[in-house]
């Protein structure tokens, strides 16, 4: 099995351990519901990332294997409980190693698969890793996304589009989004 099959596969053992405390806490069935919880957070350590912590923490001194396995999480995208928590470390670390031309490749079209889908805790942080790593073919690439028929694609674009001008730039506007997302959500109540 390769690593972003293992990545698919502990994905989706987490989430259904998961699914199973909560289906279990929310019935009658208390100490099943416990056991549920225990077997979660016991394997949790070693489904959550391939070669677990020590693998993940490899990353901060530009370990390859470690690399190698950074990309392949950010390429299958893993949703589970903490995922987003990962991504945030996996971007704020690969940004500050030296990558083959090959890695930054795999890195930008992982980041303009971002602009797909809904903003999550770790799109900022992609966005300032590729501010370090993106090439102006990449910056062009997302400024034709700027133009997208997709409204929340183009949002996401120009949030992105930002860094091209530096992370300054760039956190002007995820405050600025910060501010009207927070405004938003008041005007709803």
């Amino acid at each position: 099995m390769d690593e972003k099959q293992l990545i698919a596969q502990n994905t989706a053992e987490i989430n259904r351990l998961e699914n199973a405390v909560k289906h279990l806490n929310s019935s009658k069935t208390r100490a099943a519901g416990k056991a549920a919880a225990a077997q979660f957070h016991a394997s949790y350590s070693q489904l959550f990332y391939p070669g677990c912590e020590e693998r993940l923490k490899a990353l901060r001194v530009c370990d390859e294997v470690a690399i190698t396995t950074a990309l392949n999480f950010l390429e299958v995208d893993p949703y589970y409980f903490r995922s987003g928590y990962t991504k945030e470390y996996i971007w704020k670390y690969i940004a500050r190693c030296s990558l083959a031309v090959q890695d930054i490749n795999r890195l930008c079209a992982i980041a303009l698969r971002y602009l797909e889908q809904p903003v999550r805790r770790d799109f900022w942080y992609m966005c300032r890793a590729m501010t370090h790593l993106a090439s102006d073919d990449f910056w062009q690439q997302v400024q034709a996304r700027l133009s997208s028929g997709d409204p929340a694609m183009r949002t996401r674009a120009s949030h992105l589009y930002a860094y091209a001008h530096g992370v300054e730039a760039g956190e002007r506007v995820r405050m600025q989004a910060r501010h009207e997302s927070r405004h938003l959500n008041t005007d709803a109540d």
